[in-house]
């Protein structure tokens, strides 16, 4: 008799660091819902719980180890883009102008192919300005934040890993 196909033999050959939802998807999407297929499904959930619980903290919670406040040296653009398979939650952002003029700068979420302002601001000269943060602003590799300005700024974004 032969042994029915499951996920572990698809995935064989690829770490649990190296599977994403889109290869979970690709390697089940040929198979049905259906009651012969129950075995076959207890593969896939087994692995995506161990991939929740070794990258992610309960309910979107921080993961303790991996705060950080991203700084930049002054500069008229700048990014956030966390890689691979991490998720940022940003709590603050701000800006630090030295310069000699008042600075607007625009902050926005970037996919590398199209932007959408999340709010742009005025620094004063020799003063600093904070962006209001009000909704949860989650950053992944494809969708991360991006500024630019016209004077050279200096940038604090604050942020908690809540997947990796």
């Amino acid at each position: 008799m032969a042994k029915e196909p499951d996920i572990f033999g698809y995935l064989a050959t690829t770490q649990i660091s190296g599977i994403t939802t889109a290869l979970l998807d690709s390697s089940t999407k040929n198979t049905y819902a259906n009651q012969s297929n129950v075995q076959f499904w207890k593969g896939p959930i087994s692995i995506w719980r161990v991939v929740e619980a070794t990258r992610t903290y309960p309910h979107g919670i921080g993961v303790p180890e991996q705060g950080k406040v991203a700084a930049s040296a002054a500069a008229s653009s700048g990014s956030v883009q966390p890689t691979g398979t991490q998720v940022f939650k940003v709590q603050a952002i701000s800006f630090d102008n030295a310069g000699v003029s008042n600075a607007t700068v625009s902050v926005k979420m970037d996919s590398g192919a199209g932007t959408a302002t999340i709010e742009t601001l005025t620094v004063p000269a020799t003063d600093s300005a904070s962006v209001k943060v009000y909704f949860p602003i989650e950053l992944n590799n494809s969708l991360y934040l991006s500024w630019s300005s016209d004077e050279n700024v200096s940038a604090f974004i604050a942020y908690q890993t809540v997947g990796v």
